[in-house]
């Protein structure tokens, strides 16, 4: 285990001992560079509980990064905060309009799409304590 430093946005930086068990961008996708994207990392801490890091990363101008971390206490609930991460949430995208609308419904079927994959990535990559199983 090694010491970690996690930055996050709008609070002091979160320090623990742990390891990192998965991590995944979706800076490219099948070849071709994003504008904005997401990247996840889940660390397991020395004490057995989980560091969940999803940050948004952008290109844009006009938008800034977003850090967002959470600790959780087992891999359900990593689990939940993923499924219910908003990747939409910090997009500003393009301005208000019908003008617009084509776009913006593009730029978000895209992010959703390519946040999909992230976690599925992630989450399969995280060891047996993700893996739901059925008898």
């Amino acid at each position: 285990m090694t010491t970690v430093t996690v930055l996050r946005s709008g609070d002091i930086p979160l320090r623990f001992r742990g390891e990192r068990i998965a991590t995944a961008s979706s800076e490219t996708v099948r070849g071709q560079s994003r504008n904005r994207w997401h990247e996840i990392s889940v660390y397991r801490t020395e004490g057995g509980s989980y560091v969940l890091q999803i940050d948004y990363v952008t290109r844009w101008q006009g938008e800034v990064d977003i850090n967002g971390v959470w600790i959780c206490d087992d891999a359900r609930q990593v689990a939940r905060r993923l499924r219910e991460h908003d990747p939409m949430a910090h997009v500003i995208g393009y301005p208000p309009g019908a003008a617009y609308d084509a776009k913006r419904a593009r730029l978000a079927a895209q992010i959703s799409q390519d946040y999909s994959a992230l976690v599925r990535d992630v989450l399969g990559g995280a060891g047996d304590e993700f893996v739901e199983e059925v008898v």
